[in-house]
Order: C-alpha cells, then sequence, then structure tokens
C-alpha cells in the first residue's frame, strides 16, 4: 500500500511537474491522503510507533544546572560536550555511572567527582551500525560485577558487554538476537533487568509483544528460558512492554507503555521456568488501586530502589512515581511523585530511566532535557510535586 502510494505521486509529480491545475491538484491530494493512511498503518506497528514517538518527544534539549550540579554536560579532555537523548541508566559502581545515548548509538561512562557535584566523562563505547560493538538506537542497559547488557533495539537484538570498573572500559563479548532459538528472534527489545544472583536476564521484546526470560551464563552467553505474552486466564494481552524489574524473589514487574503496570512472578525448575501473572494496575484510569493522583498514558523504566520502593518514570506527567510493593508481593501502593513539566530545579521533560548505587544516590535521565539529574531516595520520597 505505501509503495502503490509513493509510485502514484512519482508518476503524478513526473507528469504533470509542468503546470498545476484542478485535476491534478485533486489528484496529489487523493495520492496523499493514500500516504498518510499508509503511514499510520505503519505507525501502528509497535516498534515503529515506539521509535516515532521517541524521536518526537525526545528532541534536542537544554541542559541545565541542578542545586548547583552541572550535570546537563560532561567534559572530556577539555572539550565539553552534551547529552543527546541519554535513555538507559546504570550504575556500575557508587561513582561510575553508564549512560546508553540513543541519538549518538553509544554507551557513555561518567565518573561522579569525589565532591559529587559534576560528572567526568572518562570513556565511551559504541558507534552507529550494525557489527560488533556497534548499536542502533539502544533503549536500556543492565549491570552485573562483570558485564553490562544493553538492549540493541533496531539492531533487534540484546549485545553484552565486558565491564571493567577498575579501567573504566567496555569491550564486546557476544549478543544475543534469538535466531535458532526455541523463544524465536526478538523484535525491537526495549528494558532489561538481571536477577539479584546475576544468572537471569529479564528482556521487554516489544515488537512482539511478550517477556523474554534469558539464562546468563559464567562466560556472558544468553540461553532462551521461556517467554510470555500475557494471561489467557484474565483476558490480558500484553500489548506494549517497555519498563521491567526483578525483586530478589523473582517477582517480575512489567511497565506497558499504555498505561498499565504488570506484577508476574516467575517459577523454575531444574528443566524449565514459566512467569504467572499475579496482579495489574491501570493507569490510565483516575483513582485506579494504586491512588496515583494523575492519570498516566505512557510510562517507561521500572527501577526497585532500597526500602522496598519501586520508582516509576511517567513520561506523560514528566515525573517519577514512588510506589511501594506489599510485602506480599503482589499488591502496589502510591507513596509520592517527583518533578513536574519544565528544565528547572526538580523539573523534568519526558524521563526514561533511574538507577540507584548502593549508597543511596538516585539518577535519573532526563530524556527531553538530555541531561542526568541526581538525587537521594530521600529527597524523592519525600518530593510530592
Amino acid at each position: 500500500m505505501r509503495l502503490a502510494a509513493l509510485h502514484c505521486l512519482l508518476l503524478c509529480e513526473q507528469h504533470l511537474s509542468n503546470k498545476l491545475t484542478q485535476e491534478t491538484l485533486f489528484v496529489r491530494a487523493l495520492c496523499l491522503r493514500h500516504i498518510v493512511r499508509a503511514v499510520g498503518l505503519w505507525l501502528y506497528t509497535p516498534s515503529v510507533r515506539c521509535l516515532f514517538y521517541m524521536n518526537l518527544f525526545y528532541g534536542e534539549g537544554i541542559s541545565s544546572d541542578i542545586d548547583g550540579m552541572n550535570i546537563g554536560e560532561y567534559g572530556k579532555g577539555g572539550e565539553p560536550a552534551r547529552f543527546q537523548s541519554p535513555v538507559g541508566i546504570a550504575a556500575a559502581t557508587n561513582r561510575l555511572i553508564l549512560v546508553v545515548e540513543r541519538n549518538k548509538h553509544q554507551i557513555s561512562m561518567l565518573k561522579l567527582e569525589s565532591h559529587g557535584k559534576s560528572f567526568t566523562c572518562v570513556n565511551s563505547f559504541g558507534s552507529r551500525g550494525c557489527g560488533n560493538g556497534e548499536f542502533m538506537y539502544p533503549s536500556s542497559i543492565a549491570v552485573t560485577k562483570q558485564f553490562a547488557l544493553v538492549t540493541d533495539s533496531m539492531n533487534n537484538r540484546v549485545a553484552v558487554l565486558q565491564l571493567d570498573t577498575q579501567q573504566s572500559i567496555l569491550r564486546h563479548l557476544t549478543s544475543f538476537d534469538g535466531r535458532n532459538s526455541a523463544t524465536g528472534k526478538l523484535h525491537f527489545p526495549c528494558g532489561i533487568s538481571v536477577d539479584r544472583q546475576e544468572t537471569l536476564v529479564f528482556v521487554t521484546d516489544l515488537g512482539n509483544s511478550r517477556i523474554v526470560v534469558l539464562r546468563l551464563s559464567p562466560d556472558g552467553c544468553l540461553e532462551p528460558l521461556t517467554s510470555f505474552y500475557g494471561d489467557a486466564t484474565r483476558g490480558m494481552q500484553l500489548q506494549s512492554p517497555w519498563g521491567i524489574a526483578v525483586t530478589e524473589a523473582h517477582t517480575v514487574l512489567v511497565s506497558d507503555s499504555c498505561g498499565k503496570l504488570i506484577l508476574l512472578r516467575l517459577d523454575q525448575d531444574k528443566n524449565q521456568a514459566w512467569l504467572t501473572q499475579t496482579n495489574s494496575f491501570d493507569l490510565t484510569k483516575s483513582g485506579s488501586l494504586l491512588g496515583v493522583p494523575k492519570r498516566t498514558q505512557n510510562i517507561a523504566s521500572i527501577t526497585i530502589a532500597a526500602g522496598g520502593s519501586v520508582l516509576v518514570a511517567d513520561r506523560s506527567n514528566h515525573q517519577i512515581l514512588v510506589l511501594r510493593l506489599a510485602d506480599s508481593e503482589e499488591k502496589l501502593t502510591y507513596t509520592s511523585s517527583y518533578g513536574q513539566f519544565g528544565k528547572g530545579d526538580a523539573q523534568l521533560r519526558f524521563p526514561s530511566a533511574m538507577a540507584q548505587t548502593t549508597c543511596g544516590t538516585v539518577f535519573v535521565s532526563d530524556t527531553g532535557n538530555n541531561r542526568i539529574i541526581l538525587a537521594s531516595t530521600k529527597a524523592i520520597a519525600s518530593s510530592n510535586c
């Protein structure tokens, strides 16, 4: 349909370029109508739709100081540089932060200075492409003591990088795209999380509307275990799964970018593993079970913080939701929120992800403002902007 419409438009341009009459204008308008309809169907594909609104909302932003910390810019070799759509973020150590810069197709390694007021870019890894050590619009990152795992979204794969925190170096190790595996090929993987034991990897496979669970071997290889598309008994089908996080007890929290939070439980034996839905919450409805005061249509990454807090990036309302996971890990309750639209202090524009260090520092990728915000768990939990 797209090709037919484009071909028709080209023929019109070829034969009618010299003189525009009412007839030619009508034909051109008719062709344009078909193109618009074709583009609409094209954007209905989850992966393309996702990339479309990412580019629509995450354009070049303005960096600014937060509490005296110029963390919207970083320097390397005396030359200032700016973030370009920072999306994923992970804390390798208390001072070494890994940031996924989507528009640069790379991972930037930032070191927090001893005074805690600025970053230094100590290294970067990756470039645009489809080869080893290259990315095409990466989305998220998760780290273990040895590895950094990146969802290389447009290349439809998960990249495994060797992580050297002492030297601040990343090296390509291997990648997994699902070809010739029991779970099938990945299609626009987005979110990624690793369990506490650093043996299981959870990936939101947006293009296939599912969750994929992989086993991480000591040498960095990934082996598929199971996949989850939804719970037919509850009439629930995943639509656009994006963010994902896992607790120590293997409760899996998934954010559907259409405004839903889903709780799953992972069970496994010696030979297999499977996911079971335990609860779900619809944030598009005002006064939902969560008690969130504002409805949201677009939620991104999830991070499990210290003390049982769950941080959710609410891009619709430009804020971070702070939720509490019950001891049974089957219920979420609303606690507070952090941020509002803007580029000033405690303001956000389309936040994408959060990361927490072992000492309690929280980093937020403020994508629309092209900066990283540094805050403490206490500051976020006590805020209700």
